[in-house]
């Protein structure tokens, strides 16, 4: 429902290539066995594999809790004491007309590739909720997201802060096809440095960064579909 990703999405694999086995158990309990590539980066950092158990749980059509760890190396040391460690929490519970759902991760590895070979962690948290205020064909929905992300070493965005996050939003459809989406959004980093650009600070190391970034969004979405030849035998 929202037009802006969470800063959460910065710290978990955006897609896994491996193989994945999954058992149900009565229906609403299913456990899962991954072995994976590795973390998604712009470089592959070793040829190990990492792996991740899962679990899931669907109480119904509309409630379901997943719970996810992930262990593996993700550094170019494949020693034990190395592997990163993380796990993702995550619930969903869905209305026609009501949704809410949330996320709570919390990850750390040992960078022994620094004197000492210090632990470094992170944890982030997210509500997504999203409501119907009118219509049914031509609808209004509303969306709100707080955001709470702790970077205490700077594991994830180079510098040690907690960034807390707010998107507000409210989606249009005009017609089936036609969707206007208009999104304010508030950040706050509490690194004393600040870490948004802004004026002439462009660069992450440069002076007169902000501590705080207010943004709107204007976002118009269409589909238009036309059947050329002629109808389907």
């Amino acid at each position: 429902m929202d037009y802006t990703v969470t800063w959460q999405l910065n710290s978990v694999p955006y897609y896994l290539s491996g193989v994945k086995l999954a058992q149900t158990l009565r229906d609403r309990h299913q456990v899962q066995l991954w072995i994976v590539n590795g973390w998604q980066l712009l470089a592959d950092n070793n040829k190990a594999p990492s792996v991740m158990l899962g679990y899931t749980f669907t109480a119904s059509e509309r409630f379901n809790l997943g719970e996810y760890v992930w262990i593996g190396p993700e550094q170019a040391d494949m020693r034990p004491r190395a592997w990163r460690l993380f796990s993702d929490t995550q619930f969903t519970y869905n209305t026609e007309k009501f949704g809410v759902s949330g996320v709570f991760d919390v990850g750390a590895d040992p960078r022994t590739d620094l004197p000492l070979s210090p632990w470094q962690m992170w944890m982030n948290g997210a509500v997504f909720t999203r409501w119907r205020v009118l219509g049914e064909a031509r609808t209004w929905d509303m969306a709100l997201r707080p955001e709470l992300f702790w970077d205490r070493d700077g594991r994830m965005f180079g510098v040690p802060q907690t960034l807390v996050s707010a998107a507000f939003t409210n989606n249009f459809r005009v017609f089936n096809n036609l969707l206007l989406r208009v999104e304010y959004r508030y950040d706050h980093s509490t690194n004393r440095h600040g870490f948004f650009y802004r004026g002439g600070a462009i660069a992450d190391d440069a002076t007169g960064l902000a501590r705080d970034q207010h943004t709107l969004f204007f976002s118009v979405a269409g589909v238009f579909a036309h059947r050329f030849g002629g109808r389907p035998s």
